[in-house]
């Protein structure tokens, strides 16, 4: 029984099976490739995320309380070197103090509500175990934009690496089947 060429010469169905060959590791690896950037992405943009909330605790729990301690004694210089401190911590782009208790209100930097997370840490002074007097707050808002940059030069990075392997491996394949 004769098998069936559809009409093709043993030639043609190698130069067919090539392309076929070729199309499919095309399609194989630009899938591969868009869920290997999207997983590196998401990896990159939790790490990224994660270091803006380490120095958001380190505002949180190394500054607060002495901020508030020098709102109390009303040591404005003290204050405004510990804000310049905060407002230098990379992604920080606006601190704002606000002292209730004497209508002080110290802002460094520019508040910009787009790609920004905003935090907010009552100042507080503890005078016995039962009496606590709220003296106001500090705001806090970082930057989200440094992140994005970064995420845009590693897809764009990853892609460009990515077309240039498959490229190569296509153009290898190729010559391998076609010979």
């Amino acid at each position: 029984m004769a098998i069936s060429n559809y009409g093709y010469s043993e030639h043609e169905n190698k130069k067919l099976l090539a392309r076929k060959l070729l199309v499919y590791i095309l399609i194989f690896s630009a899938i591969f490739t868009i869920l290997s950037i999207s997983f590196q992405v998401y990896l990159d943009y939790k790490r990224d995320i994660g270091q803006i909330d380490k120095q958001i605790n380190l505002i949180e729990y190394s500054y607060i309380g002495s901020i508030a301690e020098h709102v109390w004694s009303v040591d404005r210089s003290q204050v405004e070197i510990l804000l310049t401190s905060i407002i230098n911590l990379p992604d920080v782009q606006f601190v704002e103090l606000v002292d209730k208790t004497t209508e002080l209100s110290i802002y460094l930097g520019e508040k910009t509500n787009l790609n920004s997370i905003a935090h907010r840490f009552t100042l507080e002074h503890v005078i016995s175990k039962s009496e606590t007097v709220t003296l106001g707050y500090l705001s806090v808002n970082t930057s989200l934009d440094n992140v994005y940059s970064r995420l845009h030069d590693r897809v764009l990075t990853i892609s460009v690496t990515q077309a240039i392997k498959t490229f190569f491996v296509a153009l290898f394949i190729f010559f391998i089947t076609n010979q």
